[in-house]
């Protein structure tokens, strides 16, 4: 259920509140009175119910700065809202790469937990301390909008810390247990460039898939952009790596990140939060980052995935990855700073049905 308000009548929604009934990971034991803040491990984290049947708590996944909803709107957005994006009188939809998709939303920042989040949606249960998994991942694809570059890890570097490993380890089938299949996990490469060595935690992690930013330019002179157009003052220069997203080499030296989509900059749906009654602000928003570029190859990845299923192939996150990579477009750029390219769905499909002899690189 979502807790939504239209303030004027008008059909369209004027403030949400989250949805309710999400489950609750109380990693600071507020529900069982036994408050902490010297130990955030997840193992020591209980998972409540999203609706608590003595009536004590309920759960609410709600997004007060709007990343997560533009994330998700990148890959699932049904393009039914049209909106005013240029301020004229011509309205616009927003449909994202994969709208037939479905999405678990997790909260792995910001009371959140990273581990314990990739874990469940893996298909883990924690059960007393321990993670059994379940015989099923209650996800294809974990998509991460984050990334941290200048992270003051002193005991490894990115590649070689725990988030890391353990990306890598729950994109590898049978690594926990014989019946697990492995799980897609797509990141964004990170906003720290140009230089190189920049890709940062977990994003460097060798088996997972690191995205980096491309340029679109529909945004010339718009918003923020106002009179201080970038990318050559013009629409027509688009699919350049831009300056901020983060090169590779990985630590151990691998080219990152793998592969590049837009994120300079996109329109996308955003969460639903006027101010003011007689606000004019409409639900949408100029989004960008390597956190745009990832959920557009996860979108992308999904695709792929039913693809692969309408052929009766077998799919598993290495076999995701290398078609995604083989079938990239080369943007002639170096391999630590675009991986193997753009990002092209069609290719991917092509290769899934047999078309134009293309093959993958292992």
């Amino acid at each position: 259920e979502f807790l939504l308000y239209d303030y004027d009548d008008d059909e369209i929604n004027d403030y949400s509140a989250g949805t309710l009934g999400a489950q609750v990971l109380d990693i600071y034991g507020v529900m069982n009175n036994s408050s902490r803040i010297d130990s955030l491990d997840p193992l020591d984290s209980v998972l409540l119910p999203g609706l608590d049947k003595s009536g004590n708590f309920f759960g609410l996944m709600t997004d007060f700065m709007g990343h997560g909803t533009a994330s998700t709107a990148s890959i699932v957005s049904s393009g039914k809202q049209m909106y005013h994006i240029y301020n004229n009188t011509k309205t616009y939809s927003i449909t994202g790469v994969a709208p037939d998709a479905k999405i678990i939303p997790v909260k792995a920042l910001w009371l959140g937990d990273t581990i314990y989040g990739w874990l469940w949606a893996a298909g883990f249960d924690n059960e007393r301390h321990d993670w059994k998994f379940s015989g099923n991942t209650r996800v294809d694809i974990i998509s991460n909008s984050w990334g941290v570059s200048t992270f003051p890890s002193f005991n490894a570097s990115p590649g070689m810390d725990i988030l890391s490993l353990i990306l890598s380890v729950l994109v590898t089938p049978h690594s926990l247990d014989d019946d697990y299949p492995g799980v897609t996990i797509v990141s964004s490469a990170g906003n720290s460039g140009p230089g190189y060595g920049t890709i940062g935690l977990p994003t460097a992690s060798p088996y997972g898939i690191s995205v980096g930013a491309t340029t679109n330019n529909v945004f010339v002179g718009y918003g923020a952009f106002k009179d201080q157009p970038r990318f050559g003052n013009t629409t027509s220069y688009y699919n350049d790596v831009v300056d901020f997203s983060s090169r590779g080499p990985g630590v151990i030296g691998d080219p990152k990140p793998d592969l590049m989509s837009i994120g300079a900059y996109g329109f996308t749906p955003s969460n639903v939060l006027k101010p003011e009654k007689d606000s004019r602000d409409e639900s949408f928003s100029l989004f960008g980052g390597t956190s745009m570029s990832a959920p557009i190859v996860s979108g992308s990845a999904a695709i792929l995935i039913e693809g692969m299923k309408k052929q009766s192939q077998d799919i598993d996150p290495f076999t995701i990855k290398n078609i995604l990579m083989s079938t990239a477009t080369d943007l002639k750029n170096d391999p630590f700073t675009q991986g193997s390219g753009l990002v092209d769905i069609s290719l991917a499909l092509d290769y899934v049905n047999g078309k134009d002899g293309l093959f993958i690189v292992y």
